[in-house]
């Protein structure tokens, strides 16, 4: 696993209220690297900032009521309860998967209708982002494992085809 990356920053607070006004954060580096790493030509980047400023704040002020009230709009629709994400996944058990159609790093269309008699995990990934990468030898793992017993791994990337490779 890659170490975590410390990210230059600078926190400006007012005088007055010792408050934070502003947060910067120096991401030329990273910005750099990502870039580097997509495999594109040495990037022409001066400087990237992040840069999060906080204006209105007040403290030990009186805040009304309705500021937590939800006021539901013209398309809202009140339900008794929430379902938590675990009980929504379990009722897909067993029901058929929508239709997904897609290109492959080929440019041919891919039917995920045409592996019906398969168990197929689909796993949405993208090459900019480096959390992907960890489960990504995992699921390659699983799919080497059960591939003989009608297990399909596929990964569906919107980023970049051309950077696909380097991450398979």
């Amino acid at each position: 696993m890659a170490p975590e990356r410390q990210w230059p920053y600078h926190v400006f607070v007012d005088e007055r209220t010792h408050l934070i006004r502003e947060l910067r954060h120096d991401r030329t580096s990273v910005a750099r690297d990502s870039l580097a790493a997509e495999g594109a030509p040495p990037p022409r980047i001066g400087h990237v900032h992040e840069r999060t400023r906080f204006e209105g704040i007040r403290i030990n002020e009186d805040i009304s009521d309705d500021r937590f009230v939800f006021k539901p709009g013209p398309d809202d629709e009140k339900v008794s309860r929430f379902q938590s994400s675990e009980e929504w996944q379990r009722e897909l058990i067993g029901k058929p998967a929508p239709a997904i159609n897609a290109r492959d790093t080929e440019g041919r269309t891919v039917r995920l209708g045409v592996y019906r008699d398969y168990v197929v995990l689909l796993c949405f990934w993208g090459t900019d982002y480096e959390i992907c990468m960890p489960p990504m030898r995992v699921l390659q793992e699983i799919a080497d494992r059960y591939a003989d017993k009608g297990v399909l791994v596929m990964g569906v990337n919107r980023n970049r085809p051309e950077l696909i490779g380097r991450f398979t």
